[in-house]
């Protein structure tokens, strides 16, 4: 008994005895669909674990290099801007190079940073800014009008002591700040 040339109607299906049809059509639909939803749920979980952790990484390396970066700017400054005394800057403008700080700043990868790390970088920012106008006040003061008052000489001493005396806090300080940059580092890369 075969099908008939044009009979396209779907083939009948036997099932045992005392099987409701329709429910075991219902129940191998629903299965088809748990293990559909669960394979795929599963796959975007994964991918999202995956993004997760590849963005840690990331990120970390980030901050490790944000962190040298600074870290190598700041022994930089304290070996060649500090490094002089306040006799050989009497005719020269200090200004520090802080491109790393500048960089991240604007980058806003600097946020990443832990905020004490944050905090003691914009403390040594605040203490560049204090010995650039420092320096860029006796520098204008030398060869100007301004020496020529009376009280001019005693300015300027005042400004070569407070230049001086932030210099000397600066050192101390960056040296500090760069210990702490370098821990931290150490602590990142764990």
């Amino acid at each position: 008994m075969g099908k008939a040339a044009g009979d396209l109607s779907a083939p009948k299906l036997s099932y045992p005895p005392g099987v409701d049809n329709q429910m075991l059509d219902w129940s191998s639909v629903l299965i088809n669909f748990l293990a559909t939803f669960v394979g795929v749920s599963l796959a975007f979980g994964l991918t999202y674990w995956y993004d997760r952790h590849v963005k840690m990484v990331e990120t970390r390396e980030t901050k490790i290099r944000i962190l040298k970066a600074i870290s190598l700017e700041y022994q930089m400054i304290l070996k060649k801007t500090l490094g002089e005394s306040i006799e050989d800057k009497t005719v020269k403008l200090i200004s520090f190079s802080t491109l790393a700080v500048d960089s991240s700043v604007g980058s806003g990868d600097l946020s990443l940073l832990d905020p004490k790390i944050q905090q003691e970088i914009g403390e040594m920012s605040a203490y560049f800014k204090q010995v650039e106008m420092y320096s860029g006040k006796i520098l204008s003061m030398i060869g100007s009008a301004d020496m020529a008052m009376s009280n001019a000489p005693a300015e300027l001493a005042k400004f070569r002591v407070s230049l001086s005396a932030t210099e000397n806090v600066l050192r101390v300080r960056m040296q500090e700040v760069i210990k702490d940059l370098e821990n931290e580092v150490t602590r990142l890369k764990r």
